[in-house]
């Protein structure tokens, strides 16, 4: 992606990406949908699904959960934890109370001086001295509609679930690793007015596994199209997976990609 938007550039909906979120949300409901929310599942049975103290009689289940969280669910129960888990993050949502100096990018990415090191260290769990950066911030209604400007700091971490704020000594180091790669004349945190960090303890919240805020690492045979978890399985006919835990992956062109995969098949297989 760097490459790309060194190169090419890179567009957003006016109103951020979270606008693709609500024109879904706008196109499911004339369609028929009734949407809830704040009501966490418990249990997954044949045909039935348990959440916030309610029961939904359903012919298909269509899940976006990680693979691990859902076989827990599941009349199985299975509950396990992998050996190797992906990177989890720090993520810094800010207000800005004043602009970054004029010249400063949109968007910036740092890498680590010693690579190697740094993913040495995430796969041990151990915390990187250095570790990958990326800052984006947009002038007032630049982007979205505000009256005032935006900042989004994030850095990958390890998977640990711990706690994350600003003066954490990671982040400050790579704040000042910021400011000094872009010159900017005081401290990043003097721009902000206000802000909210999303960390490993944050995201563990609603994560896969219990104190971790990310999924499984996958061998590289199960990897692309040899995927595993598939969309569906012959065990389980009823249920179908989209999102993360299936193939080709997060992020939001991809979660739409899997889920219009798995739609034209489970249709396939109706009309069949």
């Amino acid at each position: 992606m760097p490459a790309v938007i060194a190169t090419e550039g890179a567009w957003v909906p006016e109103g951020g990406l979270y606008e693709l979120v609500r024109a879904l949300k706008r196109l499911a409901e004339a369609g028929g949908a009734e949407l809830k929310t704040g009501e966490p599942v418990e249990r997954i049975e044949a045909g039935r699904v348990f959440a916030g103290g309610s029961v939904y009689e359903a012919d298909f289940v269509v899940t976006d959960l990680d693979a691990v969280r859902l076989e827990a669910l599941l009349p199985s129960g299975r509950t396990s934890v992998p050996k190797r888990l992906t990177p989890s993050g720090v993520a810094t949502y800010a207000v800005m109370g004043e602009l970054l100096p004029s010249g400063v990018p949109n968007r910036t990415v740092l890498l680590p001086a010693d690579t190697e090191a740094f993913f040495a260290s995430l796969e041990s769990g151990e915390e990187p001295d250095q570790t990958v950066v990326f800052l984006n911030h947009y002038g007032p209604g630049e982007v979205y509609p505000n009256e005032k400007g935006t900042l989004t700091l994030q850095l990958a971490v390890p998977a640990s679930g711990r706690s994350y704020d600003l003066a954490d000594p990671l982040v400050a180091r790579e704040m000042r690793r910021v400011e000094d790669a872009l010159g900017l004349p005081r401290p990043l945190t003097s721009y902000l007015e206000d802000y909210f960090v999303l960390d490993p303890a944050y995201f563990a919240k609603w994560g896969a596994q219990a104190e971790r805020c990310t999924v499984g690492a996958h061998p590289f045979w199960q990897i692309g199209p040899l995927h595993c978890p598939p969309y569906s399985d012959r065990g389980r006919p009823r249920l179908w997976r989209v999102g993360a835990s299936v193939h080709p992956g997060g992020g939001v062109p991809a979660v739409l990609s899997g889920a219009m995969i798995s739609t034209a098949r489970l249709l396939g297989r109706l009309d069949s």
